[in-house]
């Protein structure tokens, strides 16, 4: 099951557009470090480390629910609708490859849809948000924020 050609050639020129036209030399830089998952360990920690003050004993079942939740999102994301949704990088599609401005040395061999960083990371911000939404809303609300 391939997307339809439609969503293929849509998802193809939208890509180019934004590869193409919408880079600067700004994010370049700033987003690369961004991207690696050690980038964000320290705020990981951090979260977790609230999570133990703020609420004792509930702590070890707020962090495990967290831990259950990233394997669970991971695995939906890695395992089944990435091997559905079959949509190459474009770094490795032949259709778009050679257009294809590349700004990281290591473009990687697994599909790319959808991004399972961004799917832990929702997945991540939502379970906080409903764990603690009772406590105080503009919390929930920079959960949410985080998400996106």
């Amino acid at each position: 099951m391939t997307l339809a050609p439609a969503i293929q050639n849509f998802d193809e020129q939208l890509f180019y557009f934004i590869n193409t036209t919408l880079g600067n030399n700004f994010f370049d830089v700033v987003l690369i470090p961004i991207r690696d998952k050690n980038f964000w360990l320290p705020m990981y920690i951090i979260i977790a480390g609230i999570i133990i003050w703020k609420c004792k004993w509930k702590s070890v079942a707020f962090i495990l629910l967290l831990i259950l939740n990233f394997a669970a999102t991971d695995q939906v994301s890695s395992a089944l609708i990435k091997p559905a949704a079959k949509r190459v990088r474009p770094c490795n599609d032949e259709a778009v490859k050679d257009a294809v401005i590349l700004r990281i040395e290591n473009c990687g061999v697994g599909k790319s849809f959808p991004s399972t960083h961004a799917t832990n990371t929702f997945a991540f911000a939502m379970m906080l948000s409903l764990l603690f939404r009772k406590k105080n809303k503009m919390d929930t609300a920079r959960f949410h924020v985080l998400g996106i």
